[in-house]
């Protein structure tokens, strides 16, 4: 499974708000950024199984995400995925909506039965997910894939 989406915005569409309340709704001026960035590219490598590597790149955004979201859950369900690892090292930058959307498809993710472990969070996504998100209660971070995958793996072994 690939997404690719160009994160491209009609000259009418504004910014959708926050639903979750865990940052603030995206302002409107950020809408030129997000108009000429590149697209956020995500696919769904399984490794073994019960165990997915998702390696995300581009500008995380929380349209996108939605999308990704929607899609890792079918593919949790269907290929009966116990841990994904989201490689988050090729982002770039991420909007305020982007970083929320990220933790709701972990909070997704584990309602439909996989452990999420987020990777290679490069500083600026660092410091997005601090300075926005307000609960980060069953996500578990490593500092790259390699350790990511670790992780899941020994997830795999205690469940």
């Amino acid at each position: 499974m690939a997404l690719q989406t160009t994160g491209r915005m009609g000259s009418d569409a504004t910014p959708e708000p926050h639903e979750n309340g865990r940052g603030p709704k995206p302002d409107a001026s950020s809408r030129s950024e997000q108009e000429t960035d590149p697209p956020m590219y995500a696919s769904v490598l399984p490794m073994e199984r019960g165990l997915a590597l998702v390696p995300v790149t581009g500008h995380l955004r929380g349209r996108e995400m939605v999308r990704l979201t929607a899609e890792l859950a079918r593919e949790v369900r269907a290929r009966g995925l116990r841990a994904v690892v989201i490689d988050v090292s090729g982002v770039h930058d991420a909007t305020a909506d982007g970083v929320s959307a990220l933790m709701d498809l972990a909070d997704a993710l584990r309602l439909v039965g996989a452990a999420t472990i987020v990777a290679g969070a490069p500083t600026v996504l660092a410091r997005r997910i601090v300075d926005n998100v307000v609960n980060l209660v069953g996500i578990t971070f490593a500092v790259d894939a390699e350790e990511g995958i670790r992780l899941g793996r020994s997830l795999l072994r205690v469940g």
